[in-house]
């Protein structure tokens, strides 16, 4: 006698649904400075990874991995500072963030370990673009979590999306690798990228001065990218800020020469937005639809820079 195998194939098909559809689990991460920073394996080794999306790819740190050279000799990379610097590569076999799968592409490979000595612990590297592209990520400092939500290719959520509507949602453009949004500063339009590597929010100094945006110049402040050499610039408050409807707190900008960043991406921005701008409030980055979401309310104290 053949037993019946429905009410079997039917609890499989349940867990399957199940599966599919469950929300996807938010991601801890800490400070280091204004930088975010998550654990994550890759390829079997454990440790801190910075999430950027001001960079285009994954960067790995060459004190844990050996990268090969580029066989075309083209691969360098250019910091904050302008200084273009040789880097190795590397294929990535796995790459797990808090049981998430990112997709596995060729990393470039280079020392960290002025960042490292910055930061005060150890950075197996930073995650970027081509590893982000294909999922929403929310910011939410309130709760120190992040979440990366897989999408369809029509933008919608493979799984189950967050649990409430937004309160706000503002159109990006891709500006090579960076989502960017319009900006009004003192009634001029201007195109800011959103930088979550950024310790700062930044102007460009070229808009500064040709803009009229009537900025007061309060101090200056120093940083540094992943070179030993740090940038000191003024730093103003922007007190006519505003996107779309949505008019923050006043914003601190640092008025840097971003001439380097301007020359590789197309079209060309005139700020970036760091983490201090994505602490304001709980934001969510949406690759697919190119948008960026808006949950008001947030009450969290705002970084300094």
């Amino acid at each position: 006698m053949i037993k019946p195998v429905r009410p079997f194939l039917l609890l499989l098909l349940h867990l399957f649904f199940l599966k599919i559809t469950a929300a996807t689990p938010p991601i801890p991460f800490q400070l280091a400075g204004n930088m975010i920073v998550v654990e994550a394996s890759l390829d079997g080794i454990s440790g801190n990874f910075i999430i950027d999306t001001g960079s285009p790819d994954v960067v790995l740190n060459s004190a844990y991995f050996k990268g090969f050279p580029d066989p075309y000799n083209n691969t360098e990379v250019t910091d904050i500072h302008g200084q273009v610097r040789e880097l190795l590569l590397y294929d990535i076999r796995e790459f797990i963030v808090k049981g998430i799968s990112l997709p596995h592409a060729r990393a470039l490979v280079l020392d960290l370990k002025a960042l490292e000595a910055v930061r005060g612990l150890p950075l197996l590297g930073i995650i970027g673009y081509s590893a982000l592209r294909n999922f929403e990520i929310m910011f939410d400092f309130q709760n120190s979590k992040l979440t990366l939500s897989s999408l369809k290719k029509n933008g919608s959520y493979a799984a189950e999306g967050p649990s409430t509507a937004p309160s706000d949602s503002f159109d990006l453009k891709m500006c090579g690798h960076i989502p960017a949004i319009t900006v009004h500063i003192n009634t001029k339009t201007l195109r800011f990228g959103i930088d979550s590597g950024a310790e700062t929010n930044m102007v460009d100094a070229t808009t500064f001065k040709e803009a009229d945006l009537n900025m007061t110049i309060t101090d200056s402040v120093a940083i540094r990218a992943i070179s030993k050499e740090q940038l000191i610039a003024p730093v103003g408050i922007a007190r006519a800020f505003s996107i779309g409807a949505w008019t923050p707190t006043t914003m601190r900008l640092m008025i840097v020469d971003m001439q380097h960043i301007r020359s590789q991406i197309s079209p060309g921005l005139d700020g970036l937005l760091g983490s201090p701008f994505l602490q304001k409030e709980k934001m969510a980055i949406n690759y697919k639809r190119k948008k960026l979401y808006l949950w008001r309310e947030q009450k969290v104290p705002l970084a300094a820079n």
